[in-house]
Order: structure tokens, then C-alpha cells, then sequence
């Protein structure tokens, strides 16, 4: 469990407190039970130790746009990306903090970014078919939820019901309704 990775990262950093990638695993285990507050100061930590680390750059990114600090985490995405080129995760969180700020050109722009460099993440695809979604195109809509759940079995019964509850705020034919 991540608590268990907590605590075994915590007693390896006595033994190496100036190692990065062991603040950034341990960074990890708070973000994943969502100690977003404790993550961010881990992150932040090993960052002094390993300027150049890039994951915990990204990481640093995730846990201020999960804390609702979007300017901070808009300019951690913006350092790190150019030196990410690989990395489609990035790009799929940019792309959503853009959504949530109602950036919805580079939203799209940088979710589809995502699924160039891994066209089975089902994250950008889930996310599209959100946007896809909010702005009533739902044909668009279905296209990513569906190819989302071909991808994730996990959670491919909620995915089913957010298709089969795709419905069209206004229903033009009584066969449509």
C-alpha cells in the first residue's frame, strides 16, 4: 500500500537525505492518499536536492494543480514539457488543468498531444469525451468513451454508464429522446 511505501521511503531518507529520487517516491506515496500538501513539500525538497529532476518537476506540477494553484502549476508544465518530449501523462494533466480554466482550444490541443505519443491512455480519452461532452457534441463524445473503455477494464462499467447517460440536453425527434 502507498502508506506502506510512505513509511519505508521515510526511514530510507534518514539513512539518505540527500537523494531526490527517494524524496521523489515518497512524494508519491502522500500524492497518491491524496496528502497533496505534504507531497507538494517533499517535492519541493527533493527539487533543491536534484534541480533537474524532471519526474519530481512534473509531480511538483500535479500537486499544485490538485491544490488549485493553477499559475504555479501552469509554470512548472511549461518548464518541464519541452524537456519531456516522451511523456504523454504530462500532457494529459496539462491539457485538463487548461480545461478547468476554461482554456478549451488548448485543452483539446494538448489532450490530443497526449494520444499521439500513447493512443491506448485512457485519461486524454476519457477527458475529451468530457469536453466533448460539456460542449454537446456527443457523437465526438461517445468516440472517446468508447475507445476508453476498450483500453480500461477497471473502470469500464462506470465508463459504461457515462455512455449510456450521454444524453442530448434537448431531444429534437421523440426516436432521439
Amino acid at each position: 500500500s502507498f502508506a506502506e511505501v510512505e513509511k519505508v521511503m521515510t526511514q530510507a531518507i534518514q539513512h539518505h537525505p540527500t537523494s531526490a529520487p527517494l524524496h521523489y517516491i515518497l512524494g508519491t506515496s502522500l500524492h497518491h492518499q491524496k496528502k497533496l500538501y505534504d507531497a507538494l513539500k517533499v517535492y519541493l525538497h527533493g527539487e533543491t536536492l536534484d534541480p533537474t529532476h524532471l519526474l519530481i518537476q512534473g509531480n511538483i506540477a500535479a500537486a499544485y494543480q490538485g491544490l488549485g494553484r493553477s499559475a504555479d502549476a501552469i509554470a512548472y508544465y511549461e518548464r518541464v514539457i519541452p524537456q519531456m518530449p516522451h511523456d504523454a501523462g504530462i500532457r494529459n494533466n496539462f491539457g485538463a488543468l487548461l480545461g478547468t480554466m476554461n482554456r478549451k482550444d488548448e485543452e483539446v490541443y494538448w489532450l490530443k498531444e497526449a494520444l499521439k505519443l500513447d493512443p491506448t491512455l485512457e485519461h486524454p480519452m476519457i477527458n475529451l469525451a468530457g469536453h466533448y461532452q460539456d460542449e454537446g457534441l456527443l457523437t465526438l463524445a461517445r468516440e472517446y468513451a468508447l475507445k476508453a473503455m476498450n483500453y480500461n477494464q477497471r473502470s469500464r462499467l462506470l465508463l459504461q454508464l457515462r455512455y449510456a447517460l450521454m444524453l442530448s440536453p434537448i431531444s429534437f425527434t421523440y426516436n432521439n429522446m
